[in-house]
């Protein structure tokens, strides 16, 4: 027994000294997560070293998410008349190929910004849809439009602009939310442009490299804003074509899941004077 008590009073400290690594902990936790996805054979693949969460912690993670699904100010309805053919797909980008920003990634950084990302990101679009044959002196144009005949971006910067930030900085006609319909949804982006919409982050979203994702685990880590540009289907399954803060994603479509289709909101601009 003294023999016994001797060696654990030896090995204990040895133990109790090696420092807790987040970073490695995570990586672990990452690693066996990717590999029970992809043993589920689901919709989607994972890996446990994607090169945007390679080396960071669960804080991290958490970090990015800044949306706030329940609690917050509410907007009215819009009510959306649905025609009789939606398209099996759509891609904003396809449509709008005069308004750049719609597939642009702007890289929100380690900050719980992404409620204003997705919401400056989808008027952005939406103003550029509304007004692209309108002179302004915020306008984004391709290369191939500055070289084009195209009159609203040969002219992509007004000099001596006459307008003061504070007169200048608010051009929202409307806003509003969106019922989870469906064909509302989709109604709604392909006549007006993207839409902002949060979604639930489950601790193995991390690890999504492609295909349609559908959590596979109940451990929830945060709330997340981005931005829908489109649908389509993958094998059958059928998806929300995303935009976040540091990449795209495909999301299962028509099932709420995450709850992103139940938080969706867009708005209308008014155009500069």
């Amino acid at each position: 027994m003294k023999v016994f008590l001797a060696v654990v009073l030896f090995i204990l400290p040895a133990v109790l000294s090696v420092p807790y690594d987040p970073v490695l902990s995570y990586a672990e936790s990452m690693r066996s997560i990717a590999e029970r996805v992809n043993s589920l054979q689901t919709t989607w693949r994972a890996t446990p070293s994607s090169k945007r969460f390679e080396g960071v912690t669960e804080n991290y993670v958490h970090s990015l998410c800044g949306a706030l699904l329940r609690g917050g100010p509410t907007l009215p309805v819009k009510e959306i008349e649905v025609p009789v053919v939606i398209p099996d797909t759509f891609d904003a980008r396809q449509k709008w190929p005069d308004c750049p920003s719609i597939g642009t990634i702007r890289d929100q950084g380690a900050c719980g910004s992404c409620w204003a990302f997705g919401a400056v990101e989808a008027m952005s679009d939406r103003y550029c849809i509304s007004f692209q044959e309108q002179p302004g002196p915020y306008k984004n144009c391709s290369k191939k439009s500055l070289t084009s005949h195209t009159p609203s971006c040969k002219r992509s910067c007004i000099s001596g602009y006459d307008k003061s930030y504070h007169s200048d900085k608010h051009y929202g006609k409307s806003s509003y939310s969106i019922s989870s319909n469906v064909s509302g949804i989709q109604t709604e982006i392909m006549t007006n442009g993207p839409v902002e919409a949060s979604f639930d982050v489950y601790a193995d979203f991390p690890t999504y490299t492609s295909g349609v994702y559908q959590h596979t685990t109940d451990h929830h880590v945060s709330s997340h804003a981005i931005k829908i540009l489109g649908w389509g289907t993958e094998n059958g399954v059928p998806y929300w074509y995303v935009n976040a803060p540091y990449c795209f994603f495909k999301i299962l479509r028509g099932k709420n899941e995450c709850g992103i289709e139940s938080g969706i909101i867009a708005g209308m601009p008014e155009q500069y004077k």
